[in-house]
């Protein structure tokens, strides 16, 4: 795991979320079903030109049926097998749907944590930000102070 994936999945555990890690199962799925749609779809393309039994019986593993016992026959089997295959992109918009659905809730999740309000008194009250604050109250900090920002600016 990447040095900054630790850290966004420790702040996930100390504040008792684990939007991250529904995140990132997320995100493996989505570029797994890409692959599996790439790959089929090239196999199939390959198929077109000439007849491969490894590639046959690998897309026969995956639950298509590739029929070789007569040229039109394999030229049916194989555009049914393209069209089943777009059933992939599917699956692929229902997990980018989910991936969004995960974004737009953290969006507007505003339930405050114990960190956000000692971040927000602390703030309103004058007082400096320590040196030693956790990843989480870190966090809080930013939040406001870019509100304070953007509500100078404004």
């Amino acid at each position: 795991m990447i040095e900054w994936e630790k850290i966004v999945s420790k702040n996930y555990e100390t504040n008792g979320e684990f939007d991250y890690v529904n995140y990132i199962d997320l995100q493996e799925g989505f570029a797994h079903l890409l692959n599996e749609y790439n790959v089929v779809k090239a196999q199939l393309l390959k198929l077109s030109f000439v007849v491969d039994e490894n590639i046959i019986e690998e897309l026969r593993g995956k639950g298509y049926r590739i029929d070789t016992s007569s040229k039109s026959k394999y030229i049916e089997s194989l555009n049914s097998a393209l069209h089943r295959s777009d059933n992939i992109i599917s699956r692929i918009k229902i997990k980018k749907s989910e991936i969004n659905s995960l974004i737009e809730d953290e969006r507007t999740d505003d339930k405050p944590t114990f960190d956000s309000i000692v971040a927000l008194v602390s703030m309103y009250l004058g007082f400096p930000i320590p040196d030693d604050i956790g990843l989480a109250r870190f966090n809080e900090y930013k939040k406001l102070i870019k509100k304070k920002v953007n509500n100078k600016a404004a």
